[in-house]
C-alpha cells in the first residue's frame, strides 16, 4: 500500500497511537477467539458426548442335548447427555470351528415391546436386554460381542468370553 500511495510515512507517523489502538483492538479479537474455539472444543467432547457403561451378566442351564445360555445386558448411561434411540447386537463366536454358529432363540429389545416409541437412556438410568441362546454340548467355549449404537452413530462394544458348562 506503501508503493501505490495509499500509506505514506507522514501518515504512519501522525497516527501512530491510533495504528497501535487498532492492532491491539485486533490482537484482543483474536485471542478471545481462540479461546472461545479452544474452549468449545475441549468441552465438547468432555460434556456433550454420550458415556455409558456395559455391564453383561450371564447364566448356563444344562439341557439334554446342549445348553441354554442366558445373558442380560446392562447399560448405563454415565454422561451427562441422554442417549437416544439406542439399538443393542449381539454376535456370538464359538471357539470350536467345526461347530455351526448357535442361533440366538430369544432376544428381548426395547423395541419389541414399545415399536414406534422413544427410546432413550437419561443420565444416571440403567436399561436392560436380554437373549438366550442354545449351545450344543460339545462346544467349550464361547465369546459374546455387545454392540450398543446411538442415533448419533456413537458406538460401544463390550466382549464376554464364557465357558459352556453349568
Amino acid at each position: 500500500m506503501y508503493k501505490w500511495g495509499f500509506v505514506s510515512a507522514k501518515l504512519i507517523v501522525d497516527n501512530r497511537e491510533l495504528i497501535d489502538a487498532i492492532g491491539a483492538i485486533i490482537t484482543s479479537c483474536i485471542i478471545v477467539l481462540a479461546a472461545l474455539v479452544s474452549y468449545f472444543r475441549f468441552f465438547k467432547g468432555r460434556l456433550l458426548k454420550p458415556k455409558m457403561i456395559i455391564e453383561p451378566s450371564y447364566g448356563v442351564v444344562e439341557l439334554n442335548d446342549g445348553t441354554l445360555h442366558w445373558i442380560d445386558i446392562g447399560i448405563e448411561n454415565k454422561g451427562s447427555v441422554a442417549i437416544w434411540h439406542y439399538t443393542v447386537g449381539l454376535e456370538l463366536k464359538c471357539h470350536d470351528d467345526s461347530v455351526p454358529k448357535p442361533a440366538i432363540i430369544d432376544f428381548h429389545s426395547h423395541r419389541q415391546f414399545a415399536p414406534g416409541k422413544e427410546h432413550v437412556i437419561d443420565p444416571g438410568e440403567t436399561a436392560y436386554e436380554h437373549a438366550t441362546i442354545r449351545v450344543p454340548k460339545n462346544v467349550e467355549v464361547i465369546t459374546y460381542r455387545i454392540l450398543v449404537t446411538n442415533s448419533q452413530g456413537s458406538k460401544w462394544d463390550r466382549c464376554l468370553t464364557v465357558s459352556n458348562r453349568a
